[in-house]
């Protein structure tokens, strides 16, 4: 942990280290306060789908074997549409 980053972060990585048996009511919490105080929307349902669609470690072993081009979704968009 460092003093370097907001204070919700200090806080959060100090509980998570040392108060290890409230992990369970922590993590719903930390998901529900980083998407109320967070810049930029979550797109849950995107996600799941991006996650349905990853590959595994020897699918992408294969793939970059075999000169395979990498998969648009593994390339970062900075896009960020707030409406």
């Amino acid at each position: 942990m460092t003093w370097d980053s907001p204070i919700t972060h200090q806080v959060g990585s100090w509980l998570g280290i040392n108060v290890t048996w409230l992990k369970p009511i922590l993590a719903p919490i930390a998901i529900w306060l980083d998407d109320f105080l967070g810049p930029y929307p979550t797109d849950r349902k995107l996600g799941l789908k991006i996650a349905r669609e990853a590959e595994t470690v020897a699918q992408a072993k294969d793939r970059r074997k075999a000169g395979g081009e990498i998969t648009k979704t593994y390339i970062p968009s900075y896009r960020v549409d707030n409406k």
